[in-house]
């Protein structure tokens, strides 16, 4: 059964896909007119001769012109996007990610091995948590030393949504000084920790016997 958070998600995707659809059946009837209209125009009288050479006049003064260096600007190069969302306040490396990948593969490693001696007590003593509620819950009663955050969580900006929950979730972090590593994607968070799922944010409980690595 889906929970809150889940069915924000859902409705703010349905009113994306609305939305794209509106977009496309509009493009797709002016597309239509002007077809229409180019037939229109063909069908109308000529533009006159005097017509014609003022606009060829002007048109030659605008390629002829000198440009202005204080008019000139140059395009804007945006540092964010849909797998680096505005969230992410520290640059990603090829190095950071191997480190990251290998940090909780063995983090991993160590947890499952726990689980499978003596099941009860891993529980009670979990090295990481993933997941964004599971993150959340931990830090509020502090007991996450630090955050794992994948760069390209789905934009759902809705009241609520997954855009609200990562702030909140941040906004503990920093309340605590903890350190927020952005790393891998969603795809490679999931396949550090043997999981076939995407996963957005990992929270590390115990890092013992890796702090090196860590560090």
């Amino acid at each position: 059964r889906p929970n809150v958070l889940k069915k924000i998600i859902l409705a703010e995707r349905q009113a994306k896909k609305s939305k794209a659809a509106v977009s496309a059946a509009g493009a797709a009837l002016a597309g239509e007119g002007e077809g229409k209209t180019d037939a229109v125009a063909a069908a109308g009288t000529s533009t006159s001769q005097e017509d014609a050479a003022e606009e060829a006049a002007h048109l030659k003064a605008l390629l002829t012109a000198t440009p202005d260096p204080d008019k000139c600007t140059l395009p804007v190069r945006t540092l964010h996007s849909r797998r680096f969302r505005e969230y992410c306040q520290q640059m990603r490396s090829k190095e950071l990610d191997e480190i990251c990948a290998a940090l909780l593969k063995e983090l991993h490693r160590l947890q499952k091995r726990q689980q499978l001696s003596d099941p009860v007590k891993a529980k009670q003593k979990r090295r990481m948590v993933f997941g964004l509620r599971e993150v959340r819950k931990l830090l509020e009663l502090q007991r996450i030393k630090a955050i794992v955050l994948a760069p390209d969580i789905e934009r759902i900006e809705s009241e609520g949504g997954l855009d609200d929950a990562v702030k909140h979730i941040l906004h503990l972090a920093h309340a605590q000084s903890l350190p927020v590593i952005v790393a891998l994607n969603r795809r490679d968070l999931g396949k550090a920790v043997g999981c076939n799922q995407k996963i957005s944010i990992i929270g590390l409980i115990n890092y013992l016997d890796v702090q090196d690595r860590f560090k």
